[in-house]
């Protein structure tokens, strides 16, 4: 996404890296500026120090390794939802005002005007990490199949998928027979940010394209699911979930710890809360 933006010229993942293949890696590239956005390996510290930059910036909650840096932050993962770390550093840097707005810059012109009659509902069933993220494609084809049913409101399902989820296209034509059906096959960063700006309401499970839908607040219900017995989504939820006034969260009850037993029926009640308040809005708004 920063590449994308023009932030930065490169980006080196972490991963499982040596430290000095990635020190190595880091002098090739020659950066003027070096951001560290990973706290929790003193390695990374140490790379970014002989990184041979002019400039170092990031966070870090050891006040021997902060004198590293330029300008450090402290990161405390349970303060609050992960973007809005990086946006309080690049505000501590100088760029006053800076939030998630600056996302709408990457928007796909053409795909921004493409707004459907109706209601447009974006569905994200993705999750890489494994199947406790998945709430399962049928879930997401149910749910938005019979949100409307026995009313005249046109409704279009838009389904951004990656390239794990490639082989759901005949499951979606199969399953969805109410709606009109849109689907897109591991979408750029800029034509998520489009289709962001153009949903009523978004569905989706805990995965990558979903923080973008959560950075500009569109309307979102998000779904969490358990990992093992031992450790719930709340343990995960402060750092990877965006609370806004359109925003909800669903977790499996206690006593079943699976996504998939949570009922199509919760996940339709909670969209018709939300674009009933959508409608009462607008409403107001043009009184």
């Amino acid at each position: 996404m920063m590449l994308n933006l023009g932030i930065i010229d490169h980006l080196e993942v972490y991963g499982k890296n040596a430290l000095f293949p990635l020190i190595a890696k880091m002098r090739k590239n020659k950066a003027e500026v070096t951001f560290n956005l990973y706290t929790a390996s003193e390695k990374a510290h140490v790379a970014t120090l002989l990184s041979g930059s002019r400039e170092k910036y990031g966070f870090c909650n050891s006040k021997a390794l902060a004198s590293i840096y330029d300008l450090s932050l402290r990161f405390d993962k349970t303060k609050q939802y992960l973007g809005l770390n990086y946006m309080d550093l690049l505000n501590a840097m100088g760029q006053e005002g800076c939030d998630f707005s600056i996302l709408n810059e990457l928007a796909d012109d053409a795909l921004s005007r493409k707004k459907s009659e109706g209601y447009t509902v974006t569905l994200l069933p993705g999750g890489g990490e494994g199947e406790h993220k998945r709430w399962g494609i049928k879930n997401y084809c149910q749910t938005v199949d019979s949100l409307f049913e026995g009313k005249s409101t046109p409704v279009t399902a838009r389904f951004i998928l990656g390239p794990d989820e490639s082989h759901h296209t005949e499951t979606i034509h199969k399953h969805t027979k109410n709606c009109s059906v849109e689907i897109y096959q591991s979408p750029t960063v800029n034509e998520i940010v489009s289709l962001a700006q153009t949903s009523d309401i978004a569905i989706a499970n805990d995965c990558g394209p979903s923080h973008i839908f959560q950075m500009l607040e569109v309307p979102l219900i998000m779904i969490f699911g358990w990992k093992r017995a031992d450790f719930s989504p709340f343990h995960i939820m402060s750092e990877w979930y965006h609370s806004s006034d359109d925003s909800w969260t669903i977790v499996p009850a206690a006593k079943d710890q699976s996504i998939h037993s949570i009922p199509v029926e919760k996940v339709q009640a909670l969209v018709h809360a939300q674009l009933l308040l959508n409608e009462r809005r607008a409403t107001h708004k043009n009184d």
